[in-house]
C-alpha cells in the first residue's frame, strides 16, 4: 500500500527485522504485521461510478502527453467530489479503487448512464492529493464529539477494504508515532500510555466482532510508531494491547 502520509513510504520500505516473539523490547525494532481484515470484508473490484464531470476531468488527463491523471487534474476531481461538502459513497469507493497499490484498469461507469472510460491507479503527488479527503475524514472521526461513535466509523473504513484498512492503519500511525517518539522510562512513558488508554475506551465500548479489530488496528499502529522510531516502547505496553 502506497503511503498516505510521508511516514507511510518509510514504512513500505523499510525491512521488516523479525525478532524472538512478537512484542518489542526497548531498542529492538518489532516486527510489523501484515494487514488482518475481518474476512467479511470487501475489496476492490476495479469498478466504479462517478459524475459526468469527474469523468470529464479523467479523460481530458488522458488526452494529454502524459496520458495519466496529474496533481492538478486530481485537485480538480477532489473539488468536484467535495462541492458538497461530503464525500458520498460512490465517490469513497472511486477513491478506495484509484489508490489501490497495485498497477491495475479501472472501469469508471458514469453514475447516470452512459458508456464507462478505462483508466489507471495513480501513484507519487496524485496518490496524495486523492487520498487526503479520506485522510481528513478518518481525523474527524477520531476527532468526533462522541468518541465512541467516531471509533466505530474509523472501524467500517477499516473493514471496508484492504487498501482502507491500510490507509487508516497510516492514519493512526500519526498518533502513535509520536507518542512512542515521546515516551521514554523517565516518564513511565506516559505519552504512549495516555494513547493506549485513548483507544481502549473507544473500542471497548464497541460489539465483539468490532472490539477484536479494533484490538487489532491498535496493535498494528503502535507496532508500526515504534518501528519507526527504532522500538523504544518496552513489552508490558504490547502486553496490554492483547
Amino acid at each position: 500500500m502506497r503511503g498516505l502520509i510521508a511516514m507511510g513510504g518509510l514504512l513500505a520500505s523499510a525491512p521488516a527485522l523479525a525478532q524472538g516473539g512478537a512484542n518489542s523490547s526497548v531498542d529492538i525494532l518489532p516486527q510489523r504485521p501484515p494487514n488482518q481484515r475481518p474476512a467479511d470484508a470487501a475489496n476492490t473490484d476495479g469498478r466504479a461510478r462517478a459524475s459526468a464531470e469527474v469523468i470529464a476531468v479523467i479523460v481530458a488527463a488522458q488526452r494529454q502527453p502524459a496520458r495519466v491523471m496529474q496533481a492538478a487534474d486530481a485537485a480538480r476531481v477532489r473539488d468536484l467530489m467535495l462541492l458538497d461538502g461530503r464525500l458520498d459513497e460512490a465517490e469513497i469507493d472511486l477513491l478506495d479503487e484509484l489508490t489501490v497499490s497495485a498497477i491495475r484498469a479501472i472501469t469508471i461507469t458514469p453514475a447516470k448512464g452512459g458508456e464507462p472510460i478505462v483508466t489507471g491507479t495513480v501513484s507519487g503527488d496524485t496518490l496524495r492529493v486523492l487520498e487526503a479527503p479520506l485522510e481528513q475524514r478518518y481525523r474527524a472521526m477520531w476527532d468526533a464529539a462522541d468518541p465512541v461513535s467516531g471509533w466505530a466509523a474509523l472501524l467500517r473504513e477499516a473493514r471496508r477494504s484492504d487498501p482502507s484498512h491500510g490507509r487508516v492503519r497510516k492514519f493512526l500511525v500519526t498518533m502513535t508515532h509520536p507518542a512512542a517518539r515521546d515516551s521514554t522510562a523517565a516518564h513511565t512513558y506516559e505519552p504512549a500510555r495516555t494513547l493506549l488508554s485513548a483507544f481502549s475506551r473507544r473500542n471497548e465500548q464497541q460489539p465483539p466482532a468490532d472490539r477484536t479489530l479494533g484490538r487489532r488496528l491498535q496493535y498494528e499502529a503502535f507496532v508500526d510508531g515504534d518501528y519507526l522510531v527504532g522500538g523504544r516502547l518496552p513489552d508490558f505496553l504490547y502486553a496490554w494491547l492483547k
